[in-house]
């Protein structure tokens, strides 16, 4: 992939931020979808398993070193800060806005 066709995927996505205790640590970069399903997926997208979440082609990291994101953070999507209403499991968490 070329860096335009690099550019274009990210430009046609929709940004959410990701905070780590109130610190903006990284832009995800997630495919225009529902709320839910765009949380939900920049939540995914912002775990390591096998190697550094934050060194991947869909995110925009604004720190050197990141842990996996917690339910607990916060995600900005549009100016608007949301975080999950459940902690116990991805399957069914609710995301509210916070800063409403």
């Amino acid at each position: 992939m070329t860096q335009l066709e690099h550019n274009l995927q990210k430009y046609t996505r929709t940004k959410v931020s990701v905070l780590h205790d109130g610190k903006h640590v990284a832009d995800v970069y997630v495919v225009p979808d529902t709320l839910d399903k765009m949380l939900n997926d920049a939540y995914m997208q912002s775990q390591s398993i096998s190697n550094a979440w934050y060194i991947h082609s869909m995110v925009d990291a604004h720190v050197d070193y990141a842990r996996s994101t917690k339910l607990t953070d916060r995600f900005v999507i549009e100016g608007v800060t949301y975080t999950a209403q459940s902690d116990s499991s991805i399957s069914d968490v609710k995301w509210a806005a916070a800063n409403v």
